[in-house]
């Protein structure tokens, strides 16, 4: 039987990441503006959307790690480790559009991946809700 506390754990790095969706979901509007309309309170707004990111990635990172070793120790189901954000900082300040276009694909890429993570996540959180 699956210990409360690991569903709890993982209910709350569910949390984490659903955070991390919205703040990455977030900086990729920004960045088409930056994109598209350029400007730099645009710019502004999406380097500090994405610094924001980078904190809420790390703080995900250490709930999925913690709920990772919590599933170990119960010998339940086994969770696979995603990297779930790539470093994007800096690169626009130094490259215009081109630098704007390479973070906005950083972007995307940390959102697929967070949504694929968030997927998995779900799914092992309903196999332990349900007697996995």
């Amino acid at each position: 039987m699956v210990n409360r506390e690991t569903l709890e754990v993982g209910t709350h790095a569910l949390e984490k990441l659903d955070l991390l969706i919205s703040e990455l979901t977030s900086a990729k509007n920004l960045g088409t503006w930056d994109i598209f309309f350029g400007g730099s309170a645009v710019t502004w707004m999406k380097r500090n959307r994405i610094r924001k990111c980078e904190t809420v990635a790390r703080d995900t990172k250490a709930a999925l790690s913690t709920f990772k070793d919590m599933l170990n120790q119960d010998n339940s189901i086994h969770l696979d480790s995603i990297d779930i954000f790539e470093d994007t900082r800096c690169i626009d300040y130094f490259l215009g559009i081109i630098g704007n276009i390479m973070v906005q694909k950083k972007i995307e890429t940390n959102l697929a991946e967070a949504n694929k993570t968030r997927s998995a996540l779900a799914h092992c959180l309903c196999i332990l809700e349900n007697g996995g």
